[in-house]
């Protein structure tokens, strides 16, 4: 059964208020599947969860704006487990992710409320991205994300700084909620509403990135990992933000083994001895 009855004017039309920004970003839109409802513009897991008597992004009212938002929860599914919420800007039904989008915003913006277990946490991440033709492959623009932890039960406003890797335009944005990126806890929820692109910035290669050295790319077996200044860990995430490997790291070079990852491109978030995080972009071959 088809997931999302979008038309392509409710998946990828962008509306304009000074500049492009995000289709459904109040959460305002939804289509009824019966047992569970699908927020337009966004897959979820619901059509996995919802087998199971569980709902893992609910349509919640009323908004910190308008009349809707939406609450990813990790849920605990009969015979499986427990399995995080996610949703993602795309269309299931064609198989797309993200939306386009030519714009260089300096934040993704909006506003929350969640519960979290104190092993576990949330995440949002902002991808921007273009197509690049030679490798057949995504190359990261701007990244941007915020970790959530504790307990925040009314309406707050967030701010993620987007971070610029390159002077290329993106021609593609995918933003992501989690409700779980460390020890999933059945019952945790973040709920989000009124997202909004900041204005444009003028897009500059950041300097702490170049310090930061990611070869070879793309990558079979092994990534080797070198930087200007000692560090101390590294995350890889995939395109939507999804934690896949994390690694301690002591010194100034790290050989990663990443034989076991699929093709495809992804995100390594490199933390240094002075609590400086940059972010790099490799595929993975």
């Amino acid at each position: 059964m088809k997931q999302l009855l979008l038309t392509t004017a409710l998946a990828f039309g962008i509306a304009f208020t000074g500049w492009a920004q995000i289709p459904n970003g109040g959460f305002e839109n939804w289509t009824s599947f019966g047992s569970y409802e699908e927020p337009n513009g966004w897959v979820t897991t619901n059509v996995l969860t919802s087998n199971f008597g569980q709902i893992g992004c609910e349509h919640g009212t009323p908004g910190a704006v308008g009349s809707s938002y939406a609450k990813v929860k990790t849920v605990n599914l009969t015979g499986i487990g427990i399995v995080p919420g996610i949703i993602f800007t795309g269309d299931a039904n064609s198989g797309i992710d993200g939306f386009p989008y030519t714009s260089t915003p300096g934040a993704l913006n909006g506003q929350y409320n969640y519960n979290l277990a104190t092993n576990d946490g949330g995440i949002i991440t902002v991808v921007l991205s273009k197509w690049n033709a030679s490798l057949m492959a995504r190359d990261i623009v701007g990244f941007g994300s915020l970790s959530i932890v504790g307990n925040q039960s009314t309406w707050t406003n967030f701010s993620i700084p987007i971070t610029y890797q390159s002077a290329e335009v993106p021609d593609t944005a995918n933003i992501t909620i989690l409700s779980s990126s460390e020890v999933p806890t059945a019952g945790n929820y973040v709920s989000v509403d009124a997202l909004s692109f900041g204005a444009p910035v003028s897009i500059a290669e950041n300097s702490g990135e170049l310090t930061l050295r990611v070869y070879p790319s793309p990558a079979r077996d092994v990534l080797v990992v070198e930087n200007g200044t000692s560090m101390v860990s590294a995350r890889v995430m995939d395109a939507k933000g999804r934690i896949v490997m994390e690694a301690g790291i002591t010194g100034s070079r790290m050989d990663l083994n990443v034989a076991d990852l699929t093709s495809g491109m992804y995100i390594l978030q490199v933390r240094t001895s002075d609590d400086e995080l940059i972010h790099r972009q490799f595929h993975k071959q």
